[in-house]
């Protein structure tokens, strides 16, 4: 996997790279090599630094930017994305976000739980 960040184009954009720790190392032995910013945008819903299977900090390679969730405002008026909370009320839009968000976060506490747990498994 360390070669398969040379095959990226120029720039590039990686949504959800906690599920491909892996190419971690392969974007920083990337970035060794050629240290213009910019040429990795890595997005997800989890904090890489906290997942187990990331065995290097990444310190001094990256910037991490937190951004906040939408607020309901900017919920109502965003076009593409999700159309079933725009097609109905505001009852329903709210029950669509909260189950959203409810499926979501079980999703990734599962997938955190099953890294830590094979994090934790006794190595022969």
């Amino acid at each position: 996997m360390l070669h398969m960040a040379d095959a990226l184009p120029a720039q590039v954009t990686i949504d959800e790279i906690q599920r491909a720790p892996g190419l971690l190392l392969a974007i920083k032995k990337s970035v060794d090599e050629d240290r213009k910013p910019g040429r990795f945008i890595l997005t997800g819903s989890a904090n890489i630094l906290l997942l187990p299977l990331v065995a290097d900090s990444l310190a001094g390679f990256m910037e991490i930017i937190r951004l906040h969730p939408l607020t309901e405002s900017e919920k109502t008026r965003a076009s593409g994305g999700y159309p079933e909370p725009l097609t109905g009320t505001a009852a329903r839009a709210r029950r669509w976000y909260s189950q959203y968000t409810t499926a979501s976060l079980a999703r990734d506490v599962r997938h955190s739980h099953c890294n830590t747990a094979q994090q934790r498994k006794p190595r022969d």
